[in-house]
């Protein structure tokens, strides 16, 4: 894995973590996506965790 990709995945994890993954889901999941060249796993990933943070639907 080259550096950024090593970044991307550092980065997928803790926001995998922050979302409530265990550990060693987010460490196979952000391996995955960071790994990914095309960027579309990556994106995917940012807008499924971006999802459960703010979740889309009426306001409060």
């Amino acid at each position: 894995m080259d550096l950024s990709a090593e970044h991307r995945s550092t980065y997928f994890q803790q926001r995998l973590e922050d979302a409530g993954f265990t550990r060693p889901e987010s460490l196979r999941l952000a391996h995955a996506a960071a790994g990914d060249e095309s960027g579309d796993a990556a994106a995917r990933v940012t807008a499924a965790l971006d999802e459960l943070q703010f979740p889309a639907g009426p306001s409060a």
